[in-house]
């Protein structure tokens, strides 16, 4: 594209240079005039205008190249995300485990008869295993601490791609998982469990009762 548009520059700067008529019918186009083959004004700036043109979008097409090799999508599809999702499942694991734990140890003391003799023994293994459990959160911490640099970063390159080759986003086009997934969630899972800002405190519930 840059070549063509470097040719274009040649030719309304040279005219005589350029020569567009098909090899089989130069015999039969004798110049009438008797002189070297030119180009008028008005087609000359036509041609400066189609080789600025295509100037251009060869130098977007050069940018473009070189902001995707910057994304290195290779690397992030097949080393980063990778871990990303190792980490997270291992994440979901630990933490359903240690539920389960939780909820185990605190069924068998509620089910245990406080007046037996090792009550208070059986209480203090069932206490010491909650404890055990609840030390996932510091193996958790570090995989999310993972997960969330590498989103970053690739929230980051994204972002950068999208100002270098000035992306604007389609207006509301979602797939069809997208769209059942949002209609999931917003309908079955009324917005899920919310962040604690955003939650509604207990107080302003119990205030409206009142």
């Amino acid at each position: 594209m840059r070549r063509i548009a470097d040719i274009l520059r040649r030719a309304f700067r040279h005219p005589a240079t350029l020569d567009l008529t098909p090899s089989d019918m130069r015999p039969a186009m004798p110049d009438p005039a008797g002189e070297g083959r030119g180009c008028q004004p008005s087609e000359r700036r036509k041609l400066e205008l189609i080789a600025r043109e295509i100037g251009q979008v060869a130098d977007y097409v050069t940018r473009l190249k070189r902001e995707i090799r910057a994304l290195k999508a290779g690397e992030v599809s097949a080393k980063r995300m990778p871990a990303t999702i190792t980490d997270l499942r291992g994440v979901h694991e630990a933490t359903r485990s240690a539920a389960e734990t939780i909820m185990a140890a605190a069924e068998a003391i509620l089910a245990r008869d406080s007046r037996d003799a090792d009550y208070r023994a059986f209480v203090a293994d069932r206490v010491t295993e909650i404890m055990q459990a609840c030390s996932f959160e510091d193996l958790a911490g570090q995989r999310l601490d993972r997960a969330m640099e590498t989103l970053q970063d690739v929230e980051r390159r994204l972002g950068r791609f999208a100002k270098a080759v000035k992306i604007a986003d389609a207006a509301d086009r979602f797939d069809r998982r997208t769209i059942m997934r949002e209609a999931r969630r917003e309908v079955l899972l009324v917005e899920g469990p919310q962040n604690g800002g955003a939650a509604i405190k207990q107080a302003d519930i119990d205030e409206i009762f009142r």
